[in-house]
């Protein structure tokens, strides 16, 4: 991506000569980039929440508040993937303005990020059935752990401990 966004630059203002497919390829790349760091972030626990709910039930409802969500998620994500996958398939011989390629190929990353983002899902729906927490899922409202104390913190109240 960084290359074709150099070859952009150099070629419109160096050059004077601008290229005319670069700027959609970047487009494309950059939606690639999206969809495949989405599933990632799903996989890793990082995609983004609203701890607002969670921090509002008793903590014995956030399994269920989890499950859920992703639940949802996942109903949702698997709704996106299959209506790209109809759209890729009927897309796949129309090419996309100056540039050489059937736009059923930037479908496809849609499709395949979605797909994977399903599938990290359902591994984090066994996951909370099973009752392992995975990563990231355990940094709750009510799950996060104290950080560590130091001696500038104030004194220790601990029985046994130094006052």
């Amino acid at each position: 991506m960084f290359l074709v966004l150099l070859l952009q630059i150099v070629s419109r203002f160096v050059l004077f000569f601008p290229i005319p497919w670069s700027q959609e390829l970047l487009q494309y790349l950059n939606i690639w980039m999206v969809f495949l760091g989405a599933s990632l972030a799903v996989a890793e626990g990082a995609h983004i929440r609203i701890d607002l709910v969670r921090t509002a039930i008793p903590r014995a409802w956030e399994h269920g508040l989890t499950l859920l969500a992703h639940g949802v998620s996942l109903l949702l994500v698997s709704v996106v993937a299959w209506q790209s996958g109809i759209l890729m398939t009927k897309t796949m011989h129309q090419s996309i303005g100056s540039f050489p390629v059937p736009m059923g190929w930037f479908y496809l990353s849609v499709l395949l990020g979605c797909s994977l983002m399903g599938l990290n899902y359902a591994v984090r729906i066994l996951l909370v059935l099973a009752g392992v927490s995975a990563e990231g899922d355990s940094g709750s409202a009510h799950g996060h752990a104290a950080p560590p104390c130091s001696a500038a913190d104030g004194p220790d109240h601990s029985p046994g401990g130094a006052s």
